[in-house]
């Protein structure tokens, strides 16, 4: 899944600057029956107009529980 993401970002004109797998953890609270999950962090540089697709995208992922796109500055 974190390829498929990458290629999305570059396949929209975007850059990944850096991908951190943090790997398999205990969630804060059950999401879909589950108590663990395994967690991504991608820093990337994406077109404004990206955002909506992006987040499109990951919302029809079934294997995507949760996401969070937030703009550094």
């Amino acid at each position: 899944m974190v390829d498929k993401v990458q290629g999305w970002i570059t396949g929209a004109g975007g850059v990944v600057e850096k991908v951190d797998r943090w790997g398999k953890r205990r969630m804060a609270y059950k999401i879909r029956k589950q108590r663990e999950g395994y967690y991504v962090l991608i820093n990337a540089q994406i077109p404004a107009q990206f955002n909506t697709e992006l987040e499109r995208n990951l919302q029809i992922q079934e294997s995507v529980m949760r996401y969070m796109i937030v703009q550094a500055q």
